[in-house]
């Protein structure tokens, strides 16, 4: 089923990135999946192929400063949350009207690399804000920050 929906997902070659692919790929969506590490996107992008989703590995750069996605990422994986917020916001803004949403999920504290391994929930359920966020229809919110269990307070 193809909803002619296409998602880039970061980090899709393991832990929440690669679970976040799987669901929107179960889901009809083209899925781009970003990797700064082209062997391993292509390891994951072959795994997420012949489980028949429709998936193709994207080598996502972030050593260029010139590249407005290494900006993007350098932030994501290198500033606060605060600073993480302001893109999110910003990014939102730039593009309304598109029908491009943005939105900043929180999948809290999950058993992967980043998380240690002994984190209760599985990257399958951190995957599930982000993948609630990348299904939401057109006119659906954008420039927010959503956890599972909603809006942050803040």
């Amino acid at each position: 089923m193809n909803t002619n929906k296409v998602a880039l997902v970061t980090g899709a070659n393991k832990g929440i990135g690669i679970e976040i692919a799987r669901q929107l790929g179960e889901r009809g969506f083209i899925v781009l999946a970003g990797s700064r590490d082209a062997d391993r996107g292509a390891v994951a992008t072959k795994e997420l192929v012949a489980e028949g989703l429709d998936v193709v590995a994207l080598p996502v750069e972030v050593t260029d400063p010139e590249s407005r996605m290494s900006t993007v990422l350098t932030l994501g994986y290198n500033s606060s949350k605060a600073a993480v917020n302001m893109v999110t916001v910003m990014l939102a803004s730039e593009l309304r009207g598109t029908g491009i949403l943005v939105n900043a999920a929180d999948p809290g504290n999950c058993a992967t690399d980043m998380g240690g391994w002994t984190a209760a929930r599985t990257p399958a359920q951190g995957a599930a804000v982000a993948v609630g966020l990348a299904t939401l229809d057109a006119d659906g919110p954008t420039g927010q920050v959503y956890a599972e269990e909603g809006r942050p307070p803040w």
